[in-house]
């Protein structure tokens, strides 16, 4: 990846929240270790940009000490401009070559974000990078790093060369035509294939729904820059053991954990399996042609073993799980998730603990606290019934239905006398439609929301608030309607908190 090409064409800013340290924490956990304590961490994000991201993770932890390090210099710029805007103070942005890192200065961190970084380097700076991350990682830290793998990669690699071809027929030309001729040059492919149905047609129709709207700065890093090394999982494990690091779980790992298979298929894979996890990885990512990994590494003297379901009682518990069908002859509740999947519940007990979960979410509740107003319901030994709610909750877990954390978002749905928004969602809201939430999660609101959203810094109490939404509303269509300002304030208030807006002040 080259300075000048990411100075002119940025990678666009973005959140993941699965880079977010009660996120790593949580599957470190589940995996049988002991990560640092979350609230007071800190965080390294190798190739960070404009800090994004890690602007999004220090406003959720506000004693957590966040650094950032990147090559462009445009970049750590307005990053930095923004960190002032945002009157942030645990986080900070260095403009520096990863190769020079003073690793004895910069000292040792919990965790370590290495995203879209490892793929995109030459083979020798990967053993630079990855020497670099266990020297900075602390004994019982934890590093995210994403890269492409095989088999996924070789027919978005066939993408790559095709459009890194056409581009080189053509005279010099700057970076945003490069990606518009790439765009163009894949668009062409597949209207000729567009009447065929071979897999290939198929791809090909696919591949240019995908990749028509991207931002630029993404299809040029991803399809047009010079590096980018896809390598396969296996090849991988052996790169980071090099370096006494060790594998710890994917971020998708329940996904894959709950494939069913056939009798016959099961029997095959373990005998190719042969109870090697690196094995069962593997072959996995040929069954479902895989083309990038989210992975969580260790230091190679941590004991990695996936966890039962006691590690619930340790945790902080969320589920958005909305009853949809209630068959009252059979007792049994199906409930949805937000992709619209579903589940039957026929356990009373978990049933009630579902539906005050989905009442207070996105907030979260202890398992302890969880038991407790669920006893409040059901007349159930408490004993017993955290026996049942334990088991219940960690196959919900497991089966992606619910969310655990080992610690708290500081978000609220309880709308106080002066409502704070997030600073970063304050100032996103200012930008466009999309904002980023106290999940370190992008939310897209409409005008109204968003133009509340400004005056939602704990200066302005309901009353103010009610009056500055009368003045908005004068700008819109709405201002010859009859309203009940009141009831109107406290509908974008409730909507903003249960999308993760508002904080949780003392």
């Amino acid at each position: 990846m080259t300075s000048t090409a990411y100075d002119k064409l940025p990678y666009p800013s973005l959140v993941y929240a699965d880079t977010s340290p009660w996120q790593l924490a949580t599957l470190a956990i589940v995996s049988g270790l002991k990560p640092p304590t979350v609230k007071n961490c800190s965080v390294l994000d190798l190739g960070c940009g404009d800090g994004t991201n890690l602007m999004a993770i220090a406003q959720s932890l506000p004693q957590a000490t966040c650094v950032g390090i990147d090559h462009s210099e445009c970049q750590i710029q307005a990053g930095k401009q923004l960190i002032q805007t945002l009157n942030l103070s645990n986080i900070k942005l260095l403009q520096q070559d990863f190769t020079q890192l003073n690793t004895l200065e910069i000292g040792q961190f919990d965790y370590i974000i290495v995203h879209g970084f490892y793929s995109w380097i030459t083979p020798e700076l990967r053993d630079k990078l990855l020497q670099i991350c266990r020297q900075l990682l602390s004994p019982q830290g934890i590093i995210y790093i994403s890269y492409n793998v095989y088999p996924g990669w070789h027919m978005d690699g066939f993408v790559r060369d095709l459009m890194r071809y056409h581009v080189s027929q053509l005279p010099e030309v700057s970076l945003p035509m490069q990606v518009m001729q790439a765009k163009g040059i894949l668009r062409f492919l597949a209207s000729l294939h567009q009447h065929n149905k071979t897999a290939f047609s198929v791809f090909l129709q696919e591949k240019w729904q995908q990749l028509s709207e991207v931002d630029e700065g993404y299809l040029f890093h991803d399809f047009l820059e010079t590096e980018n090394h896809p390598v396969y999982f296996e090849q991988f494990i052996k790169h980071i053991q090099q370096h006494d690091l060790a594998y710890v779980t994917d971020v998708e790992f329940r996904r894959y954990l709950n494939i069913a298979f056939s009798s016959e298929a099961n029997e095959a894979f373990s005998s190719l399996f042969q109870e090697n996890d690196t094995k069962r990885e593997q072959y996995l990512d040929f069954v479902y042609q895989r083309s990038l990994r989210r992975s969580l590494l260790c230091h190679s003297s941590q004991g990695v073993k996936l966890q039962n379901e006691t590690v619930i009682s340790n945790c902080y518990i969320a589920a958005f799980l909305q009853p949809v069908v209630i068959k009252n002859l059979q007792n049994i509740t199906i409930f949805q998730n937000k992709q619209g999947e579903q589940v039957e519940i026929k356990s009373l007990t978990v049933r009630v603990a579902i539906q005050i979960l989905g009442q207070c979410y996105p907030e979260s509740l202890q398992f302890d606290k969880l038991c407790q107003q669920v006893q409040q319901q059901v007349s159930q030994d408490l004993t017993e019934l955290k026996t049942v709610l334990m088991y219940a909750l960690w196959q919900l877990y497991l089966h992606e239905h619910i969310e655990l954390s080992v610690s708290p978002a500081p978000l609220t749905t309880k709308i106080g006398k002066f409502p704070v928004a997030s600073p970063l969602a304050r100032w996103k809201a200012t930008q466009g439609d999309i904002i980023i939430n106290l999940r370190c999660e992008f939310v897209q609101l409409d005008a109204l929301h968003l133009s509340l959203l400004p005056y939602l810094d704990g200066k302005n109490d309901l009353k103010a608030l009610r009056k500055i939404l009368k003045k908005l509303l004068k700008k819109t269509e709405h201002a010859s309607q009859p309203l009940n300002y009141v009831n109107l304030l406290d509908q974008i208030l409730l909507d903003l908190a249960k999308n993760g807006v508002l904080m949780k002040t003392s």
